[in-house]
């Protein structure tokens, strides 16, 4: 994909994205601090506002595995960035479940993308798409987290309008 002027609206598909308050989100996250490590991961700054991106640690009691998962990538795949909050819930009310595994959350990968429902970053790159040249800083990041983090599973979270439905 070509890049675009900035945050672009995808048009394809007839895609008509959600309302989606960046604020309520960030403060809806931050209100689990008593139950994960929480800290800006890297922000980026767009038409005079700085957009946080959030890492959330956590670690299970016999810990032997580790999770990286990411949502947010693409600013109008908007359902990962939706299921964060309630990944983080269910993590903080069955840590039974999740005993084995040492998680890290990184969200939203391309806030700016998010705020303007766009695929592409500040810079009008489709972060998804740099993977190999790392000229975004959202490619960057995300590849120092991978290497530092080693995780042995990692999930991004991506949605695609398709012509026959919805793919999650």
């Amino acid at each position: 994909i070509e890049p675009a002027n900035g945050p672009e609206k995808w048009t394809l598909l007839n895609y008509i994205g959600l309302d989606f308050d960046m604020n309520a989100y960030i403060s809806e996250l931050k209100s689990y601090q008593d139950r994960f490590k929480i800290k800006t991961c890297y922000a980026t700054k767009y038409q005079n506002k700085t957009y946080e991106v959030l890492e959330f640690d956590w670690a299970g009691s016999q810990a032997k595995k580790k999770l990286l998962l990411s949502a947010g990538m693409h600013g109008n795949e908007i359902s990962g960035v939706l299921a964060i909050p309630r990944i983080l819930k269910d993590i903080s009310q069955n840590p039974e479940y999740y005993k084995d595994w040492e998680i890290k959350i990184i969200t939203p990968v391309n806030p700016v993308g998010v705020v303007f429902q766009s695929r592409y970053n500040k810079d009008g790159i489709d972060i998804n798409r740099d993977f190999k040249n790392y000229k975004t800083l959202e490619a960057r990041k995300m590849k120092e987290i991978f290497f530092s983090f080693k995780p042995d599973l990692m999930v991004n979270l991506h949605e695609a309008p398709h012509p026959s439905g919805l793919i999650i």
